[in-house]
């Protein structure tokens, strides 16, 4: 056989190989994500995270740096918005949701800022957010 047709048919061997490759992360990325949110939904608890910082990136909005307390442990967080999104207060208070399963499980509700009648989240969090009296 001609060397160059066994050069092309390596080459594409390899790329069959790395699509595959891909594919399978690809795969197990949304996999893992759809447990997260499922757990998430599950074990749903409430408390209030405090933003910490926003950084712009390159191409598609702000990525905004987070932390939160469950029975005394910090956990930090990020997530993403675009830049017209929404507004988001530096050093603001926002709820967060997060599974009392896996309290690392979190995610800040950014249209959800906590009113300034609630001060603080019990340790253990709410089973819902809460309404101000």
């Amino acid at each position: 056989m001609d060397k160059r047709i066994t050069k092309g048919l390596t080459t594409v061997k390899s790329v069959y190989i790395v699509a595959t490759i891909a594919l399978i992360v690809l795969i197990y990325i949304l996999i893992d994500e759809y447990n997260e949110v499922d757990d998430r939904k599950r074990n749903s608890q409430y408390t209030i995270g405090l933003t910490i910082k926003i950084v712009g990136t390159a191409k598609s909005g702000n990525n905004v740096f987070y932390s939160y307390k469950v029975n005394g442990i910090q956990y930090d967080g990020l997530t993403h918005i675009g830049y017209n999104d929404y507004f988001i207060i530096p050093n603001g208070r926002y709820y967060v949701v997060y599974s009392s399963k896996h309290p690392d499980n979190g995610e800040m509700l950014i249209h959800n800022p906590v009113p300034y009648a609630i001060q603080q989240a019990p340790p253990e969090g709410w089973n819902s957010i809460p309404v101000p009296k």
